[in-house]
């Protein structure tokens, strides 16, 4: 349909499909637009906020449990076994931080749109971003708060 339209009006005139258009507008409103700038801001410090959290509860939690870490490193176990576990605790850590922050985003989003009027939606791809994300960011965070730990030697940690 949208090509017979083209065929049969003049070339200054653009014919978008309901697609099309809708894809034009977010693009707009993202890019043109300060209210684009100031959500992409948002969820740049929403960010930033996240990896410190993350950080600070692994690198707490390391610092709780050093004793116990030393122990196993004097045991004989790798550093390698010892950043497997904070990995699976940071993983542990990236699903029950999203989980909830999930819930309280779709509740967010539902009355922003409910009092906006405005299309606001969380579709599964973004929820699937934001989980990888999520995983990313404390799977990377995971292994550096071990740093201090691949020095220490187990006796001076009693």
């Amino acid at each position: 349909m949208q090509a017979r339209i083209i065929a049969s009006i003049p070339g200054d005139v653009r014919v978008l499909t309901r697609q099309q258009f809708m894809d034009r507008e977010v693009k707009y409103w993202n890019k043109t637009t300060p209210v684009g700038h100031i959500f992409a801001f948002g969820a740049v410090m929403g960010l930033i906020v996240g990896l410190i959290i993350v950080y600070q509860i692994l690198f707490a939690d390391v610092q709780d449990h050093l004793q116990e870490y030393a122990t196993l490193k004097a045991m004989g176990y790798p550093h390698g076994y010892l950043r497997n576990l904070v990995l699976q605790e940071s993983v542990i850590l990236a699903v029950q931080g999203f989980l909830p922050g999930m819930a309280v985003a779709e509740l967010i989003f539902t009355r922003a749109a409910d009092t906006t009027r405005l299309p606001l939606e969380m579709t599964l791809k973004s929820d699937l971003g934001v989980f990888t994300l999520t995983l990313g960011v404390c799977a990377i965070y995971g292994p550096l708060v071990l740093r201090r730990l691949r020095f220490v030697d187990p006796a001076e940690a009693f």
